[in-house]
C-alpha cells in the first residue's frame, strides 16, 4: 500500500464527511423554518382566541356596569415581552 493510496482514501473520507455535515445542516435549517412557521401560526391563533375572549368578557363587564349582572369587572392592560396580554379581576 502506497502513501498516495492512504492520502487518497483520507481525502475521500473528508469529502464524504463534508457532504454529510452539509446535508445535516440543510435538514436542520428546514426543521427550524418549519417550526418557526408553526410558531407563527400558533401565535396568530392565540391572538385570535385572546381577542374573542376580550370581546366576550368586555360585553360581560358592560352588562355588569349596567347593573344586570352583579359584580363588576376591572380591566387591567398589561404588555410584556410575550405580547399583549389582557387580565381582568372581579371586584
Amino acid at each position: 500500500m502506497s502513501a498516495s493510496y492512504g492520502s487518497e482514501k483520507l481525502r475521500h473520507l473528508i469529502h464524504g464527511m463534508r457532504r454529510f455535515v452539509l446535508t445535516e445542516s440543510v435538514r436542520e435549517a428546514e426543521t427550524i423554518q418549519y417550526l418557526t412557521d408553526e410558531l407563527i401560526t400558533a401565535m396568530r391563533n392565540i391572538n385570535i382566541i385572546g381577542d374573542q375572549l376580550y370581546q366576550h368578557v368586555k360585553l360581560t363587564a358592560e352588562e355588569d356596569i349596567d347593573g344586570t349582572g352583579g359584580a363588576t369587572t376591572t380591566w387591567r392592560y398589561h404588555k410584556d415581552e410575550a405580547g399583549d396580554l389582557w387580565t381582568w379581576f372581579a371586584n
